[in-house]
């Protein structure tokens, strides 16, 4: 660093100083073929296998439905005449058979009177959900939007009084819904609620549109961002097939069981959706052309889409960075002071599951979707683990007494216990873990820490890593309906974290090392920073002042001290002498070979450096030196200054002022066992 210093005549100097320092939607839209609308299509789509028919089967006394409609068990005469004229008309093998269910006529009806909710068809986040089905909206065949036609209107597809129309059904057997001859569509709304509330649940799992036939489509019009995957497939008869046009779905080939082939078994399920977190969804379920009756059942079932076998994602590692949490590299590394607190975080996403299949792994096998899961971190040697510090948050719930803390030493280590494992509300959440550590104060050996660029702090990295064994895939019994897990249904997934990085000052934080000072002196004016030195004829001293720094770690010290000052020419230098605090050190400061003539070079000797004493036991030394300088008229006349730039004028251009510039560099370098570096 250097100090620059300017002398004005009437003996005023000028003082300054200069540091020198060496699954995803695709966006194309498609329309429906001789539909209306037009819709997107998942990106993806599942294999076959995972687009059976998984029904539902709910029973009479967890079906609930708006008053005014008639159930074919106790008020069948309506329905069930209706049901029969249609089936008889289409030629159906169902003719004569009794439904079972519930119906409405439309007329002088909204659409939002009809709706039946569907009580504990599957569960979500651990609880038993209901699923609602509202009617939205509908267009007639005769293109009419509601309200319906006149009473003349209001008959079969063949205008036969006997054969009345217009009726909605919902089934109890399944659950579905009935669309009776007369419509041209009808829009459904499918909400999955927690059970007993109207308090939206979302669902994950497959959800499975069975029964598409004789001509009928359904188009998804809402809910679709939910949907990562979609399949379709025949029926088991070979006879029926749906084809996909974006989010619509139509039956293309359908023989119907009037063929030969028996009663309508409503195995011809034509789409299987993976759905993530849904909590509703609407279709639009109608006919490409004329018919007389349609039944489509809706059957959700839960199951992860394991055919993917992806890995989880990658878990993060982050560090406290005052009231936020970041992600940072060697040059954004958070500073702390010796003997600070502060805190680790890991963040993590468990895989998703259904929660019908997390229950049914711990009650009927006694295993977990998960078998282990284990965070591990080995701190840095100057760092303390806080015992007890450990906090656990899934998806916003205290799970902290749900995993076990192993952590000894440096090594740490969390692991999930069977309480958390097993717990339905673990799984597809956002996982925090947090801890706190203590850096280590000054007496710790600090120096086998990497430096900073530019040799002020020691860096601190840390890197966490989290293994987990995990359920990829079940395997299912001819029947489909059940699954079996074995050991080769589970991967083990050891993931890195990124390294989070922190620093510690070099030495005392409160104390750095400091800067040099310089001063000027005469007889009268003393340690002078401004320009108020009075008289030429006096002895100028220069005193430049390094500080050690204190607390300066034990086994660092410099090795190198090296002050620099070309005294201008037209001063004589009269002495020069070296300090360490109080103490006359010149006989350990030696000039270097640069050093000649005005220009002042000297170093300190080794033995000096290696003098414990010099450092002043950590108490902060101050190395001193001191050149005292004088004007020599015999040898330096006004001409002399004037030629040199040094006679200065005032605002009547009269010389006033003689100015001198000063400068001083000290250099100073340390060392320690991991090598030297400049200081200053």
């Amino acid at each position: 660093m250097k100090a620059k210093m300017i002398l004005k005549k009437g003996m005023v100097f000028l003082f300054a100083m200069v540091m020198v320092l060496t699954g995803i939607f695709s966006l194309g839209v498609m329309a429906a073929s001789g539909l209306e609308g037009a819709y997107i299509s998942p990106k993806s789509k599942m294999g076959l296998q995972y687009a059976n028919n998984f029904s539902r089967d709910v029973s009479k006394s967890q079906v609930s439905v708006p008053n005014f409609m008639a159930d074919s068990d106790t008020n069948g005469e309506e329905p069930n005449k209706s049901f029969n004229a249609q089936q008889v008309a289409a030629g159906n093998s169902d003719a004569g058979q009794k439904w079972r269910g519930f119906a409405a006529y439309a007329k002088n009806h909204d659409p939002s009177d009809f709706w039946v909710k569907y009580k504990n068809v599957t569960t979500a986040n651990g609880k038993s959900v209901d699923l609602k089905i509202e009617v939205t909206d509908w267009k007639t065949q005769n293109d009419e939007s509601k309200p319906l036609p006149s009473n003349g209107d209001m008959f079969g597809h063949d205008n036969n009084s006997a054969h009345l129309g217009y009726a909605i059904g919902f089934s109890y057997k399944k659950t579905g819904v009935v669309m009776f001859s007369g419509f041209k569509w009808v829009k459904f709304k499918y909400t999955f609620l927690y059970n007993g509330t109207n308090t939206k649940a979302p669902f994950t799992g497959f959800a499975t549109f069975q029964d598409i036939d004789q001509n009928q489509y359904v188009t998804i019009t809402d809910g679709t961002e939910c949907i990562s995957k979609a399949s379709y497939i025949g029926g088991s008869d070979g006879n029926t097939w749906c084809e996909p046009d974006g989010w619509t779905y139509k039956s293309i080939k359908d023989q119907n069981a009037s063929s030969g082939m028996g009663r309508d078994t409503f195995d011809k399920t034509c789409i299987s959706l993976y759905v993530n977190n849904m909590t509703d969804m609407s279709i639009k379920y109608g006919w490409t052309g004329h018919t007389a009756i349609a039944y489509f059942d809706l059957a959700p079932w839960a199951m992860n889409s394991f055919e993917d076998n992806a890995n989880p994602d990658v878990p993060k590692k982050l560090i406290q960075s005052g009231s936020s949490w970041i992600s940072n590299e060697k040059t954004s590394a958070v500073a702390y002071k010796l003997g600070d607190t502060y805190s680790y975080r890991y963040e993590d996403t468990t895989p998703t599951y259904a929660t019908d299949i997390l229950a049914k792994l711990v009650k009927e096998q006694n295993k977990t979707a998960i078998s282990s899961y284990v965070w591990e971190d080995t701190l840095d040697a100057g760092l303390t683990y806080i015992p007890n510090s450990m906090q656990i948050d899934v998806g916003g719930n205290d799970f902290t007494s749900k995993f076990a803390d192993s952590s000894n030493g440096q090594n740490i280590k969390f692991s999930a216990k069977t309480t958390a494992l097993s717990d339905t509300s673990f799984y597809g959440k956002k996982v925090t873990v947090t801890f706190k550590v203590k850096i280590k104060d000054s007496s710790y050996n600090w120096l086998g820490h990497e430096r900073t660029a530019d040799n002020k702090y020691r860096l601190i990295p840390n890197t966490a890593k989290r293994s987990m064994t995990y359920l990829k895939k079940l395997a299912y019994d001819d029947k489909k309906k059940v699954y079996t897990v074995t050991d080769g249904d589970y991967t083990s997934i050891p993931q890195n974290t990124s390294t989070v990085w922190s620093k510690v000052p070099i030495g005392d934080p409160d104390n750095p090392d400091p800067d040099p000072k310089k001063t000027v002196s005469d007889e009268d004016e003393k340690n002078v920073l401004n320009n108020t030195l009075t008289n030429a004829d006096e002895t100028f001293t220069y005193t430049v002042s390094k500080e050690i720094e204190k607390n300066m770690p034990s086994t660092a010290k410099y090795s190198k001290v090296v002050i620099k000052d070309a005294v201008d020419s037209c001063l004589t230098v009269d002495s020069v002498k070296f300090y360490a605090g109080d103490k006359d050190v010149t006989s350990s400061f030696a000039p270097t070979s640069a050093n000649k003539g005005n220009y002042l070079e000297y170093a300190a000797s080794s033995d000096l450096l290696n003098n414990k004493d010099f450092y002043g036991n950590n108490a902060g030394t101050t190395v001193k030196m001191v050149i005292k300088t004088h004007i020599d008229a015999k040898k330096v006349s006004i001409e002399t200054l004037r030629a040199h730039g040094h006679l200065m004028e005032n605002d009547k251009k009269t010389e006033t002022d003689i100015k001198i510039k000063n400068e001083t560099t000290v250099t100073t370098t340390k060392a320690d066992n991991q090598g030297t570096w400049d200081v200053d």
